[in-house]
């Protein structure tokens, strides 16, 4: 019986430290929301951190995959790009992705400027569309871009660049997984909203390409 006792004991210690945990970690949540103008600085920041400039540049004339596919196994970038090489095709550079998804337009993501509470709902599904066959609703995160391509409705999703380093469409997961708080998923939606890469095998669960064919001008 003593030793039961002491076994329970040990349980109820446990509960409150990890009760105690989440109390300091829902107030340090809260806190953020303490000064809303603040919090929405705060986020204002990220989002300009985390995304491209406006600028203006040349594209050539290409052939695009209308969808990206996932990686066939795991790979690093400098992997994926030896396997292209052995093609014509190669990956799009930021720039020639961005136009590519955005339809050229200067537009915050696929669809406009806008988020509605539909988007935000489909956003916060954690990568999962919504199921609209009883309400045959739209779901924008599937829609394709001004110029009929297809770009991660999951930000779980992330396409790799020309360039070393940069990943397009999503986080991973990170954001909405991460304890950033829900706002934070939101950039992972736009054209030019830029993922860091990590220099190691990237998993085939996540990572994505889109092939290019440039096409030379006769």
């Amino acid at each position: 019986e003593k030793a039961k006792a002491n076994e329970n004991w040990e349980k109820v210690e446990e509960l409150e430290a990890d009760a105690e945990e989440d109390i300091s970690y829902m107030k340090e949540q809260l806190e953020k929301y303490e000064n809303v103008d603040a919090y929405i600085e705060s986020f204002k920041k990220y989002a300009a951190e985390m995304t491209s400039p406006v600028r203006v540049v040349d594209i050539p004339t290409m052939l695009v995959e209308v969808d990206s596919e996932f990686l066939e196994q795991d790979m690093t970038w400098e992997e994926v790009k030896q396997s292209l090489s052995e093609t014509p095709f190669r990956l799009p550079t930021e720039d020639e992705w961005e136009y590519i998804c955005s339809g050229g337009e200067r537009i915050f993501f696929k669809w406009g400027n806008q988020l509605s509470n539909d988007i935000l709902e489909e956003m916060y599904a954690i990568g999962t569309p919504r199921e609209n066959e009883q309400h045959d609703e739209i779901q924008y995160l599937l829609l394709p871009s001004n110029q009929a391509t297809f770009i991660a409705y999951d930000s779980y999703q992330v396409e790799l660049l020309d360039e070393k380093g940069i990943g397009k469409g999503g986080d991973g997961g990170c954001s909405i997984c991460g304890g950033d708080g829900a706002m934070y998923v939101i950039p992972c939606y736009s054209c030019f909203y830029q993922d860091s890469i990590p220099d190691r095998k990237l998993s085939n669960g996540f990572y994505k390409i889109r092939r290019v064919l440039p096409i030379t001008e006769v």
